[in-house]
């Protein structure tokens, strides 16, 4: 296997100092009044945190870590829900900008603040960034954006650029606490998985193409269905009231995709069964 020894190896810095810097620089147009972004390893912050404040002093770089993970000031670390931030070890890239010097509060090299948000705030803001914008993100995003909107509200950043990093996407936290809510919604509007499985359950020749006649097939298979059918190699959609035994479930709706086989007449395909 390789490692690539992302908190130690220059590399990380250095290629986003050569890469990520210039991009959000000419994304900008040139306008970058604060940088904030959240402590991993560190190589993100420190790279393209080097590059903006060559391009222009007077930019801010705001780094960001778990409140309950505040390494970088001095503080002890301790447990908590951020993946990718605060992994309880202090950064090689944020002690080089002024090595030797404690971790405290305060400015460190071209770092001008380290700001923080909780387990429970970074939750809280991923779920609005997904909800509302559409942008579905993971926990250590939601604690940038928190920062992010703090930073927002001050009186000096009014019409300021503000740049920050939402660094992964919210599919790769299906298994965090953040998504339980979601989870138990899907669970009771589809409290069963559809087979998806590519071979149709149900399939018969239609020599029949009449609404009427559909039906009658239907029943053979203890289902009641009302179908309006488009026509040779058309649609059918089907409204289906499964029964069986004199239990009836609830309506369901699907579209069933019309086929001709070789010489005969064409087909309808059921993907999903058909259950009580």
């Amino acid at each position: 296997y390789w490692c690539p020894h992302q908190f130690n190896n220059q590399m990380n810095p250095f290629m986003h100092e050569g890469t990520t810097g210039p991009e959000i620089w000419r994304q900008a147009k040139k306008k970058v009044d604060y940088f904030i972004c959240g402590i991993g390893t560190g190589g993100t912050v420190a790279g393209v945190g080097r590059y903006l404040k060559e391009q222009n002093p007077n930019v801010k770089i705001i780094a960001v870590e778990p409140s309950e993970s505040r390494t970088h000031v001095g503080a002890v670390h301790t447990p908590h829900d951020i993946i990718g931030l605060g992994p309880g070890v202090k950064s090689k890239f944020i002690d080089d900008l002024d090595p030797g010097r404690p971790f405290e509060e305060g400015p460190r090299g071209y770092i001008d603040e380290f700001q923080h948000a909780n387990s429970e705030q970074s939750i809280e803001w991923a779920r609005n960034i997904t909800m509302q914008e559409g942008i579905m993100v993971g926990p250590s995003s939601g604690a940038v954006m928190k920062v992010a909107v703090e930073v927002a509200s001050r009186p000096e950043a009014k019409g300021k650029t503000i740049v920050l990093v939402l660094s992964s996407h919210g599919i790769r936290y299906t298994a965090h606490p953040m998504w339980e809510g979601v989870k138990a919604e899907s669970i009771m509007a589809l409290p069963s998985v559809p087979d998806m499985s590519p071979e149709p359950l149900l399939k018969w020749p239609l020599d029949r193409n009449t609404p009427a006649d559909i039906q009658e097939v239907t029943k053979e298979i203890h289902a009641a269905a009302i179908v309006s059918y488009k026509g040779a190699g058309g649609i059918i959609t089907a409204g289906v009231d499964s029964t069986l035994g004199g239990t009836q479930s609830r309506s369901r709706r699907t579209s069933i995709e019309s086929s001709r086989e070789g010489g005969g007449g064409d087909s309808i395909d059921f993907s999903f069964p058909l259950t009580p």
